[in-house]
């Protein structure tokens, strides 16, 4: 009987779906077509940097391949346009020993799934710093402290601005706009502990000039 089987098995035709050359070719150009936007590409560099911190080593040469394989993902998703969550796919792309793959696996999952989450975490850290160093004042002196604050401030409200281009969608958008308004607040009472009049920071940014520290 086991015999028979096995001929049988090899008697019986191939069969189930087929590609022709054509629809492959087709299906090539589409793909080369899905667009990688800059964010994308900030956000590989960031795993890039976390992967070599963690002492996982991926060339230069396997680094600049990873697009390819992003827009092929994304294409079968139905996109015509890569996401950070694309970017997980690369799981089965950058490790060279099997070890990697839980420490690749987590530095994908944690930087791709919530690209902004971790970067709003970070500057938010930076508002509470900021309004800290306001608040003790060593030297008494509120003026000058404003002005620092001032510089400080600035400065993450154009890191915040700049990530609110990289939302994709209205939550993050909601999320950046929310630490936006925080970062507000905060000069709001900066300015309340002083004579100085209050001056939103889009003005003062502004005021300041994208490269004066004054």
């Amino acid at each position: 009987m086991l015999a028979k089987k096995q001929t049988e098995d090899k008697e019986a035709p191939l069969t189930g779906p087929t590609i022709t050359l054509e629809e492959l070719c087709e299906m090539q150009k589409e793909v080369s077509s899905v667009r990688v936007p800059a964010a994308v590409n900030e956000l590989m560099d960031d795993i890039l940097i976390e992967l070599r911190r963690q002492g996982v080593h991926v060339s230069d040469r396997k680094y600049f391949g990873y697009y390819p394989i992003v827009q092929a993902h994304a294409w079968l998703c139905g996109r015509d346009e890569a996401q950070g969550i694309d970017l997980t796919i690369l799981r089965n792309y950058l490790w060279t020993s099997p070890d990697e793959l839980p420490k690749i696996s987590q530095v994908l999952t944690r930087l791709c799934e919530n690209p902004l989450g971790g970067k709003i975490s970070e500057i938010r850290k930076a508002v509470v710093d900021v309004m800290t160093r306001f608040d003790q004042n060593p030297d008494g002196n509120v003026v000058r402290a404003l002005q620092r604050f001032r510089t400080e401030a600035v400065e993450l409200y154009r890191k915040i601005t700049t990530l609110r281009a990289y939302a994709q969608n209205d939550t993050e958008t909601a999320q950046v706009d929310g630490l936006l308004e925080e970062l507000e607040k905060a000069s709001q009472k900066a300015h309340a502990a002083t004579n100085l009049t209050y001056i939103p920071l889009n003005e003062l940014e502004a005021l300041m000039g994208s490269g004066s520290q004054n």
